[in-house]
């Protein structure tokens, strides 16, 4: 042992050595270390044991066992129960040294996975923080928003079925506009509140058609188009599995910036089509805006 360490220090590692398992797993408690080189065999334990218990106290700490010429075998099943390597005595520096910074090497490799791992945890943690606090800002601004809003649909409802005789057909349809309008954001706040909560629940999945969904979207948008001339072409979309509310929502933004940005054209064209991307339905809307 005194030679070996000896040796190692020589070539520019730091070594201590220790004549028990107790005294070595002592140390290991004391302080930190990079690489265990045990005996196979040795009075009152063997290495496996020995590099067991170290790698309880460190789990990125590497093994290299020593062995004599004939116990290969078990040299092997000391590899299989987590020893980096072995070495063969009588132990040659030409053989022993490529085995250390190659066991070093990995030890670096367990480091960096630990500190990898470590941060994944605690952004893991912070992303689920973060979860429950757009969960709670969701519940309190859908509260705040669908309290006003049931006041307009209630006094837009009650105009409607009530006082229409006193409305001219322009008034009943800014009127009736309206109602459509408060309707709208009602389902916009009930798919704000599903979005907040989808790390919990699975998307509401039904057969959908595109062209039919985006042609309500672009009919609901009537007052963004008044007093424009816009083309509208809409590919002949297959049945597909989506949530039909947010994937409505998808078509709002969109589509509602594609009727912003083709302001200053005469003649605005907007197309909805798609593609396959092998099992893949790939949509685009596409327009000829500014940019």
């Amino acid at each position: 042992m005194r030679a070996l360490c000896d040796t190692l220090d020589y070539e520019g590692y730091e070594t201590h050595g220790y004549t028990s398992a107790s005294e070595a797993l002592a140390a290991m408690r004391e302080r930190g270390f990079d690489l265990l080189l045990a005996d196979l065999q040795m009075p009152g334990t063997n290495g496996i044991d020995l590099m067991k218990s170290a790698q309880l106290i460190d789990p990125t700490l590497v093994a290299v066992i020593m062995t004599g010429h004939g116990a290969l075998e078990t040299a092997i099943a000391a590899m299989k129960a987590g020893a980096l390597d072995y070495i063969q005595k009588p132990i040659k520096l030409a053989t022993t040294l490529p085995v250390l910074e190659r066991a070093l090497s990995v030890r670096q490799l367990r480091i960096e996975k630990k500190r990898l791992e470590e941060n994944v945890r605690e952004r893991t943690e912070e992303l689920k923080i973060a979860n429950r606090e757009l969960e709670a800002f969701s519940y309190s601004v859908s509260h705040d928003l669908r309290a006003p809003l049931r006041a307009v649909s209630t006094f837009t409802q009650a105009l409607l079925s009530e006082h229409t005789g006193h409305l001219n057909g322009e008034g009943r349809r800014l009127l009736q506009n309206v109602n459509a309008g408060a309707a709208h954001m009602d389902r916009l706040i009930t798919d704000l509140l599903r979005l907040s909560q989808l790390n919990r629940q699975p998307l509401h999945k039904q057969p959908t058609r595109f062209a039919d969904l985006a042609q309500s979207v672009i009919d609901g948008m009537a007052h963004e188009r008044e007093g424009r001339r816009i083309e509208f072409t809409i590919a002949d979309f297959p049945t597909w599995q989506v949530d039909q509310g947010l994937m409505r929502q998808v078509f709002v933004n969109l589509i509602s910036n594609a009727i912003k940005f083709t302001r200053d054209r005469e003649q605005a064209r907007i197309d909805i089509g798609y593609r396959m991307d092998g099992g893949t339905l790939v949509c685009f809307v596409r327009d000829n805006g500014v940019g």
